[in-house]
């Protein structure tokens, strides 16, 4: 019974997504990070260490003069008070996964050079934001949905700055072969 309702559920959050982007004409363009202005960050709140590791990329970041904007997912019915962060949780979002709320809407709403989706497994609230993202530029975690320009793969079990790592080493390489050619490879 669980699994016929996953599928259903799987099913309408397809539908709403399709519906939501179908209309979208934004130009994704990759780009190399030193041309980046500026930086959107889904993540998903699981651990305080892996939360001190978007700190720690955050500041990074920051250093290079890139104008940065944090959305944090908490998987919780409270968002917890060490999050420094605009969040939502899961008051926020329906029963088909589909997050909502005043920090979802201005999130989804702002343009961005670059969006970095960080989560370990599969999160169809932030995957939802991201395709919903007006960023021409889309990062995440390996998925079977259409929701980033460019997937990398995480396991579970790996930790978050290895997962930053490999974005960053993308990004220092980008663009220097046509966001239209690395597309087909």
């Amino acid at each position: 019974m669980w699994g016929l309702w996953k599928h259903f559920q799987r099913k309408k959050f397809n539908q709403f997504l399709q519906e939501q982007t179908e209309n979208q004409n934004i130009k994704r363009q990759s780009k190399n990070l030193e041309d980046v202005k500026s930086v959107g960050i889904l993540f998903h709140y699981d651990s305080l260490e892996d939360l001190e590791h978007l700190r720690s990329f955050e500041k990074i970041l920051r250093k290079e003069n890139k104008k940065i904007k944090v959305l944090v997912f908490a998987e919780a019915k409270e968002t917890p008070s060490s999050l420094e962060y605009a969040a939502f949780n899961l008051k926020d979002i329906n029963k088909y996964q589909i997050p909502s709320g005043h920090h979802v809407e201005q999130f989804t709403k702002q343009s961005f050079d670059l969006l970095i989706s960080i989560h370990k497994e599969e999160c169809l609230s932030l995957q939802y934001i991201a395709a919903l993202s007006k960023a021409h530029f889309r990062i995440g975690p390996h998925s079977d949905m259409d929701c980033y320009d460019l997937n990398l793969e995480i396991n579970p079990n790996q930790q978050i700055d290895s997962f930053l790592h490999q974005v960053n080493t993308f990004l220092m390489v980008l663009n220097k072969t046509p966001y239209e050619e690395l597309a087909t490879v």
